[in-house]
């Protein structure tokens, strides 16, 4: 059967903790590391070791040549991962078609932005332009939540920060591209579709 959207964006969750879970992992094994490799500094800058330093050194040693393996080993799981988080997230955001939706959205923000500034520069009495702006200004908030909350939707699935993270792997790359045609469509004003451009790896 074709999975579902909800199936896609559940996956890609799992894939995008997995994927934190092992930076995190990372992370701590190479402030181990840092820690270890200061430790043994210190101890060769002491000229003369007594026994006690002597074997403390033998001992951090051998644990630094351990933690420099497990690094490594880390560091292939953790490009599977974040290989695997970038493509459950693409397959995500291709299935929730958010581009096309926020396209139509935006067009409909800039048609009731128009009419607003053509009832404000109408002949009508102000009571009857207040009262008609007044119901558009509505509508608007009512577009701009739609938008809010497509956003909402996607960040749930990955932050941009992640995104930039995944760029050198294909799906990152793909996503990124589709992220910022979505952001594009999306725009309402120049500054939008600015920062959309800049987010680009094509023009990079």
């Amino acid at each position: 059967s074709i999975p579902t959207y909800n199936n896609l964006k559940e996956q890609a969750k799992e894939s995008v903790s997995a994927y934190e879970d092992s930076k995190a992992q990372l992370e701590n094994m190479n402030d181990e590391l840092q820690t270890t490799q200061d430790r043994i500094r210190e101890l060769k800058s002491l000229g003369t070791l007594s026994v006690t330093e002597e074997s403390e050194l033998r001992e951090l040693q051998a644990q630094n040549q351990m933690l420099q393996q497990q690094i490594d080993l880390q560091e292939r799981l953790h490009e599977t991962s974040k290989k695997s988080a970038a493509g459950a997230a693409l397959s995500a955001f291709q299935k929730g078609d958010f581009t096309d939706e926020s396209a139509a959205i935006s067009k409909n923000i800039l048609a009731i932005e128009d009419e607003i500034e053509l009832v404000q520069s109408s002949g009508f009495s102000d009571e009857k332009k207040d009262s008609w702006v007044q119901s558009l200004q509505a509508e608007l908030e009512n577009e701009y939540e739609k938008l809010n909350e497509i956003n909402a939707e996607i960040n749930d699935i990955f932050t941009p920060d992640q995104l930039m993270e995944w760029n050198d792997t294909d799906s990152g790359k793909k996503l990124l591209d589709e992220y910022v045609d979505y952001l594009t469509a999306s725009a309402t004003t120049v500054e939008d579709k600015f920062n959309a451009l800049r987010l680009d790896s094509r023009y990079q």
